[in-house]
């Protein structure tokens, strides 16, 4: 039973993976170590994931650098939770998607609200994609 409910935990990730719709993609994982699971010093866990639609994302008619998308956080034994998210092209950033949030037309500066991301962040994919609607 023991061995069964080891090798489920560690098959759930690739199992979550199979079962995304094309065009999403994991943009984030977090592996975990327990004590109680002590193998899992050695070969870490993945109960949780982020995953963006990269295939639904929205551009802005007013700034076609400014990108809107579904994020999707995924935790095992948990409902999976939406988040909208707006990514900033032209400035590395993105801010959560809110019927207050500033936008900024545009060349103008973004406000406090955006958070900056690293070059190599994985949100920023959806700025290489010509086609977004």
């Amino acid at each position: 039973m023991l061995c069964y409910q080891v090798i489920y935990e560690y098959n759930w990730y690739s199992h979550q993976k199979t079962l995304l719709p094309d065009g999403m993609e994991i943009i984030s994982h977090i592996e975990t170590e327990s004590w109680w699971r002590p193998w899992s010093w050695f070969y870490p866990q993945t109960f949780r994931f982020i995953a963006a639609d990269y295939a639904n994302s929205e551009r802005n008619r007013l700034n076609d650098q400014l990108v809107r998308m579904e994020l999707y956080v995924v935790e095992r034994r948990l409902p999976t939770v939406r988040m909208v998210t707006v990514v900033d092209c032209a400035t590395n950033s993105r801010a959560d998607y809110s019927h207050d949030l500033d936008i900024p037309r545009p060349g103008e500066a973004v406000s406090s609200e955006w958070f900056p991301l690293e070059e190599d962040d994985r949100l920023l994919g959806v700025c290489l994609d010509e086609e977004v609607r």
